[in-house]
């Protein structure tokens, strides 16, 4: 069989075999299942995304249309779908049965049409246009296991109401807070712009008590950086909380890692008293959220 004639699965397949192994040994568990499926390791790796983006759609009729899609398809839609949903369901209607090369097309040509916040550089900013293309983002399971330790109210993001922080919030780099109906406070943070990788390592122990200490004024603090390698960079460089001592929740349950791989995921609790940091970026934040 074709990968795209089976590609749910072996979807499936590769994420049973994933299933609640530690984050250091994923990358050569899906090599090892990969090997035995008869597929690339990148193919296995987009095989998965792509699942478990399904899983995560809040929206029925668009997981219907695109489920029976190729996964390079859906790929290139989860991308538009963060950025822009609407111009993706736009797409979708006016073109019926699109074929990969026309979505791919599409979705890059989507780039330059979508409306942004004033201050178009702004990450924050940036985020709160995403944010509000949603009518639910539900907080997920790694989450809500953290922010059930202290018994705060796992939020929904969707529609929320957002506002520059002031005074003391916004000396400590809080540049937009919210209080969702739950009672959950969040804000959002930027982190540094660089050019090389090198700033973001060397910054890493940093960046954490900035966000650590931030996170004392809120219950949840996004803190942006400019993309993925930043993120891992500043992942893998800073102090790592503790599982399960003292107050501190069992959160992480990664034993080892391999060298130079961030030692668990962008959530992690800020302090044993309360506050969550997800280290992010603009367009990985929803995703990191649903977690």
């Amino acid at each position: 069989m074709t990968v795209n004639g089976s590609w749910h699965e072996r979807a499936l397949e590769l994420r049973k075999a994933l299933a609640d192994q530690p984050q250091a040994g994923k990358l050569y568990l899906i090599e090892r299942a990969s090997d035995r499926l008869g597929i690339a390791a990148q193919t296995a790796a987009q095989l998965i995304r792509a699942s478990e983006f399904l899983d995560r759609l809040n929206d029925p009729a668009l997981g219907t249309m695109i489920a029976a899609m190729p996964y390079q398809s859906v790929i290139a839609i989860e991308r538009w779908y963060l950025r822009d949903p609407n111009g993706l369901k736009t797409f979708l209607e006016i073109t019926p049965s699109p074929s990969v090369r026309q979505i791919i097309a599409a979705e890059r040509a989507s780039r330059a049409t979508v409306d942004l916040p004033p201050h178009r550089g702004n990450p924050a900013q940036h985020l709160i246009a995403h944010f509000s293309q949603y009518d639910h983002i539900q907080a997920g399971p790694t989450l809500r296991r953290l922010l059930d330790h202290w018994s705060i109210s796992a939020p929904d993001l969707g529609r929320a109401v957002w506002s520059q922080s002031t005074g003391y919030a916004r000396d400590v780099g809080l540049e937009w807070q919210t209080r969702t109906p739950e009672g959950t406070t969040i804000a959002l943070a930027t982190g540094p712009t660089s050019l090389t990788l090198g700033r973001y390592s060397r910054s890493a122990k940093t960046i954490w008590f900035e966000a650590s200490h931030a996170a004392t004024l809120c219950d949840i603090i996004f803190y942006l950086l400019p993309n993925d390698a930043a993120r891992d960079a500043c992942l893998s460089g800073m102090p790592l909380p503790p599982t399960g001592l003292q107050q501190w929740p069992e959160w992480n349950d990664i034993k080892n890692s391999k060298r130079g791989a961030p030692r668990s995921g962008p959530l992690r609790p800020a302090s044993p008293r309360g506050g969550v940091a997800i280290f992010t970026t603009p367009e990985r934040a929803v995703m990191d959220f649903q977690t």
